[in-house]
């Protein structure tokens, strides 16, 4: 063997080292990821929506010349880019190119290895709520191989298994190891394919079917004429010439004077709205909670709410407090959007698990505590009827 084809040899192998620490450098930190992360907390971490993920993979193909048996591809890093989007469950569906340039074995050319797939991924539903979770994956697709003296395409099928682990719930680092099949010539090939999830969009306000909220029609007002000596505008009883109050709601006692006789009295409205393990939408059972909160608001005019979120106490505090802020900010949302209360009369606070009403240790109390408090303390003005 010449000095240069040793050199090259070195080179191949100095490569293949390097790839080879890349991948067990993936596998390391997805398992530090998993031994800190904290699972089971309360909030679905992975946020739906669209999604771009960058990425780098290490392709193995074995037997991709069929007319040469014993010619492969050496191992070599390559790139990925996928497009997708992610459901408001387990499941995400997404397509994937990938690249790579390796070397083929015997004779050092490089190949140009371009594969297109479409995935559905799926999420195990027992991690969805942890800052890690593992993950299946599986598609079909169509890979093409480029060299000097051979060129082939064949549709594939691959299957595989990996783990994600969120630094935010829209981003996040995936990790996973998948097994091709092509159906032209039977190759088997696999891959370790690492990518960089961003989501594009997300929304925490999200509701199931429920028909936007109907405010109750309001009654109409009979005209009524009064025949009377004396007019009587506001109809009070107290006739215009003696009435000092000229515009007294109608119903009101009043006094000698036609004016409102007022009560000062305190008033409180508690409002509880529950949601399920995990979730920050609103659904059917709160519209009449949310709809009596609302003809309560608009009732007194001069009165703010403060919508507080509360959580259970499992997983992490960090994450228990960022699903109690989001589901606080669920109501006020509906308050605003579905029945026009000013934004600024409703504030949101996110309390996560620091004030439970029952024992956290017990399904019954952990229920109880995943609630939303809306309170509403004021004084008003109350007119007395007659």
């Amino acid at each position: 063997m010449s000095h240069l084809q040793k050199t090259l040899q070195s080179k191949k192998d100095k490569e293949r080292i390097m790839i080879n620490r890349i991948a067990k450098a993936s596998v390391v930190l997805l398992t530090a990821a998993t031994l800190s992360g904290q699972a089971l907390a309360e909030n679905n971490t992975f946020a739906s929506g669209f999604y771009i993920a960058p990425g780098l993979n290490v392709m193995d193909v074995k037997g991709i010349f069929n007319k040469n048996p014993g010619v492969g591809m050496d191992r070599e890093l390559g790139y990925n880019l996928s497009l997708g989007y992610q459901y408001d469950n387990p499941w995400a569906v997404e397509f994937m190119y990938q690249y790579t340039k390796p070397e083929e074995s015997n004779t050092g050319n490089d190949i140009r290895v371009d594969y297109w797939h479409l995935d559905g991924l799926y999420t195990f539903e027992n991690y969805t709520k942890s800052d890690f979770a593992p993950y299946a994956v599986a598609g079909f697709g169509r890979k093409s191989y480029d060299t000097p003296g051979f060129k082939e395409n064949d549709n594939t099928l691959n299957a595989g298994l990996g783990a994600k682990y969120a630094f935010t719930d829209q981003l996040h680092i995936r990790v996973d190891g998948r097994g091709t099949l092509g159906t032209k010539y039977a190759d088997v090939g696999a891959s370790i394919n690492t990518a960089l999830v961003y989501v594009i969009g997300k929304s925490y306000s999200k509701r199931d079917d429920t028909p936007k909220y109907e405010k109750p029609l309001e009654a109409p007002v009979e005209e009524v004429v009064e025949e009377a000596v004396f007019l009587d505008a506001d109809g009070d009883g107290v006739a215009d010439h003696l009435d000092e109050c000229a515009d007294t709601p109608a119903g009101a006692k009043v006094d000698e004077k036609g004016c409102a006789i007022v009560l000062t009295e305190t008033r409180e409205f508690t409002l509880n709205v529950k949601f399920a393990s995990g979730s920050a939408w609103l659904n059917k059972d709160s519209v009449a909670e949310i709809s009596e909160l609302a003809d309560f608001l608009t009732e007194y005019p001069d009165t703010n709410v403060t919508i507080e979120g509360h959580s259970d106490s499992t997983g992490s505090a960090a994450l228990n407090k960022r699903l109690s802020q989001q589901r606080a900010d669920s109501v006020k949302k509906s308050l605003v959007d579905d029945y026009s209360i000013s934004e600024d009369r409703v504030k949101s606070i996110g309390y996560g698990s620091e004030k439970p009403i029952a024992d956290n240790s017990t399904i019954e109390g952990r229920n109880a505590n995943r609630r939303v408090v809306a309170k509403v303390e004021a004084v008003v003005e109350t007119i007395e009827q007659k």
